[in-house]
């Protein structure tokens, strides 16, 4: 994923890598800073932000995330192509914007042909407060506080953080770039191809729900993004 960001866009935008493991052990945290975020690749949610080295208990830490490396998500939510990932260990910098870690913006990419839109969500870092945008830039509907969607709702460098979510999803007909803004400097997050395990949490605001089916176009003949799998019919 990094090598993709790094060809499509440029290595600026990747969070500063602290290293990648087959497996943990308690040594690898002698030489880690104070703060970092440890981050299994092949699922969800499987992560541990770290904010005082001093007080993290290693030895849980490396039986947690080397019991996860045994685990295959794809498994449990049907998302095949997690299945697909070798997994891994992968250690990050931390990123913090004055008030913690970061919100996440996350660009709703459609493509249809050489035509281009997106929808944006701003998630904030407990993935429970969140706020979606309207086409013209108006708040459509919003769970976080007036202060918080204030301080997010117009971040600088905006128009560089859409042409990054537009050239990473170049060649889908849809994907959601999850992209960070710290002071202005932008960094990639991650790439979903099925928000919310693609099956469930329906969109209950109507007008948003309308446009985000009428603005995807499936391509359904490109065999680089459905194709059949073992046990498995094609997909729809």
């Amino acid at each position: 994923m990094r090598e993709f960001v790094r060809e499509r866009v440029g290595d600026g935008y990747l969070i500063p890598l602290l290293g990648v493991y087959d497996r943990l052990t308690p040594a690898i945290f002698e030489s880690l800073p104070d703060r970092f975020i440890i981050k299994a690749n092949h699922g969800c949610k499987w992560h541990q932000i770290v904010t005082d080295k001093s007080r993290l208990d290693v030895v849980a830490t490396v039986r947690r995330f080397n019991g996860l490396l045994r685990r295959r998500y794809g498994r449990a939510s049907g998302e095949y192509h997690y299945r697909l990932i070798p997994p891994r260990i992968v250690i990050e910098e931390l990123l913090d914007d004055g008030f913690g870690p970061p919100v996440d913006y996350d660009f709703f990419c459609f493509h249809d042909g050489d035509r281009f839109d997106h929808g944006l969500a701003v998630v904030m870092p407990d993935g429970k407060r969140f706020a979606h945008f309207a086409e013209d830039g108006s708040v459509a509907e919003a769970t976080c506080s007036a202060e918080e969607l204030a301080r997010v709702a117009d971040p600088p460098k905006f128009a560089e953080m859409l042409d990054v979510a537009e050239r990473l999803s170049r060649g889908f007909d849809f994907l959601r770039i999850d992209l960070y803004n710290v002071a202005g400097r932008i960094y990639f997050g991650e790439v979903t191809c099925t928000p919310a395990g693609g099956t469930y949490r329906p969109i209950k605001n109507l007008v948003r729900a309308e446009r985000y089916a009428r603005l995807w176009k499936l391509d359904r003949g490109n065999p680089l993004l459905y194709q059949s799998y073992p046990g498995a019919g094609r997909a729809a």
